[in-house]
């Protein structure tokens, strides 16, 4: 014979395992996105570039003193990762397009100064290697 109390007490059990399943699956998702973040922390680096890129005066005054448009100093940053020992990295082609000069910087603060071995624009990626 079942009992009100006895009823409420499984709609109750039966009610909370959804919150219940709910709050273990975060706690183990939370779990591995820590792990995985930890892991890959010290290859994530910052991508510093330096390059000149043309601009047309946007002014009236200014198109009769720069009719050709003139040069300017453009500074970029990114980020990349390390992916192997010899010092490849993975970066956006974006961040990198048209770079005089590209630094890159460790998560200790050290700065290497970087030389573009590839790129591809469709997919967006390039590949920096530092000493």
């Amino acid at each position: 014979m079942r009992t009100p109390a006895a009823l409420a007490a499984v709609w109750t059990l039966v009610g909370a395992t959804p919150a219940l399943a709910q709050q273990r699956v975060a706690a183990e998702r939370h779990s591995a996105l820590s792990v995985a973040a930890a892991r890959i922390a010290p290859s994530v680096v910052s991508v510093n570039v330096v390059g000149r890129e043309r601009a047309v005066p946007n002014d009236f005054f200014s198109q009769f003193m720069y009719p050709g448009g003139y040069v300017q100093r453009v500074e970029g940053l990114g980020s990349g990762f390390i992916v192997s020992a010899d010092g490849l990295v993975v970066t956006n082609q974006h961040v990198v397009a048209g770079a005089d000069s590209i630094v890159v910087t460790l998560r200790d603060g050290r700065d290497f100064q970087a030389r573009l071995l590839g790129e591809d624009a469709r997919t967006d990626v390039a590949v920096v290697k530092i000493e």
